[in-house]
């Protein structure tokens, strides 16, 4: 079926004769725009529902946009056609943040997007081309990592120094030569200034909804015409470099292990993973290669603070490390945590001076009425919950009696 809404054209395929239409137009595309949609894309517990794909070189090309639930438990039989082109290579592959993209369709399908270009990692590697340093660098990640990095350190470095007073302030500015924040797509068009079309605004919650209304398939037609056309821009400034591929090959697949779940902070945040781009592969050494304790994944030591401790375990097969502190990137979502929960921590200070008394021979786990005070918290509305969704705090006021009237720690 072939629709259109707000001057944007979609081909919505839903039967069998109509993926054999799109196929016999795509396969002959030597690069296809690829986005996927969802609820919870590529979560645990998320759904896979709509693919989309478009010639990336041509802007007027169809946009055809394949729902996934309509083939429902033959989706790996009947929309194999689909599947060949993605896993096809030679045809090259344009996304734009594909982590979530990969993990649906390699945990959810069996199939394994190849020969990929990730427009997102362009932009990052296009930064310092574009005369990036430093300081720009800092801004982009949040005032807190610019007054760190002012300061020779951040709250959870100084925390190492008061115990061992070993702590260098150069440091933790090098760490933030390491730390990239990820653009969204809205924002990257903006900021290369490529004009691309206007995007809805959808509740994501609601694509497993059938029919999908029409806003739906404009976002997701929108956001192809989008990709292709900053995907053109990249090419004409000499963003698309050959080990460009490699890279994205190696961003997309990065959580080929398992799924995030929903709400886990290193897994879902806004910075780029380390190890990605200026790949460093491991040594011989037992200490080449080790695995953060935050994000779990398999890292050069020099994405770590050289202060950390090293505990070493040796087998008959092979030699490992495991270090105890976090990469450059856990540390700097514990950073950025660490902002939200004092902005929500001053939030509450207001609201309960003017709600509670400050008494402290009070359980105050319990009100009056025989509420839990974390209800009486979510009665009164309060911002508790961070942007993954977290309630950081909850595990303190539980556990803690009297709280409402103390002030409470940072973390």
């Amino acid at each position: 079926m072939t629709a259109s809404s707000d001057n944007i054209t979609y081909t919505l395929c839903d039967t069998d004769s109509s993926i054999r239409a799109a196929v016999d137009r795509l396969s002959n595309a030597t690069h296809l725009a690829v986005d996927l949609e969802g609820a919870s894309l590529g979560q645990t517990g998320g759904t896979l529902c709509i693919i989309s794909l478009k010639n990336a070189w041509e802007l007027d090309s169809p946009n055809y946009l394949i729902d996934v639930l309509a083939f429902a438990s033959e989706h790996e039989r009947r929309l194999r056609p689909i599947y060949d082109l993605l896993e096809s290579p030679n045809i090259t592959k344009v996304l734009f943040g594909g982590c979530m993209d990969y993990c649906a369709l390699y945990h959810d399908c069996h199939v394994t997007l190849s020969n990929v270009v990730d427009i997102q990692l362009a932009d990052i590697k296009s930064r310092p081309l574009r005369g990036e340093g430093l300081d720009l660098q800092l801004r982009r990640l949040g005032e807190v990592f610019v007054k760190a990095a002012a300061k020779g350190g951040s709250s959870l470095s100084r925390k190492k120094k008061d115990q061992d007073g070993s702590w260098n302030g150069n440091e933790e500015r090098q760490m933030f030569m390491q730390v990239h924040r990820l653009l969204g797509l809205r924002d990257c068009l903006r900021e290369h200034s490529v004009g691309g079309v206007s995007v809805p605004k959808v509740d994501h919650s609601s694509w497993l909804t059938r029919p999908l209304p029409s806003t739906y398939l404009t976002y997701a037609a929108s956001d192809l015409i989008n990709i292709s056309g900053l995907f053109q821009q990249f090419v004409a400034k000499g963003y698309i470099t050959p080990i460009l591929e490699e890279e994205s090959q190696r961003y997309i697949s990065i959580w080929n292990d398992r799924k995030p779940y929903p709400g886990e902070k290193f897994r879902n945040h806004a910075f780029l993973p380390l190890d990605i781009i200026n790949y460093r592969h491991g040594g011989t050494s037992s200490t080449s290669r080790c695995k953060c304790n935050g994000c779990q994944r398999d890292l050069p030591e020099g994405c770590f603070p050289m202060r950390e401790t090293w505990v070493h375990t040796v087998t008959s097969e092979s030699s490992s490390g495991t270090r105890t502190g976090q990469c450059f990137v856990c540390r700097a979502v514990c950073l950025q945590r660490q902002k939200k929960e004092r902005q929500h921590q001053s939030r509450r200070n207001r609201s309960f001076s003017s709600s509670y008394s400050y008494h402290y021979d009070y359980d105050y786990d319990y009100d009056e009425y025989g509420h839990d005070n974390w209800g009486a918290c979510e009665a009164l509305d309060f911002e508790i919950e961070d942007d993954f969704g977290d309630n950081p705090w909850a595990d303190y006021f539980l556990t803690r009696p009297g709280i409402w009237g103390m002030p409470l720690p940072y973390y």
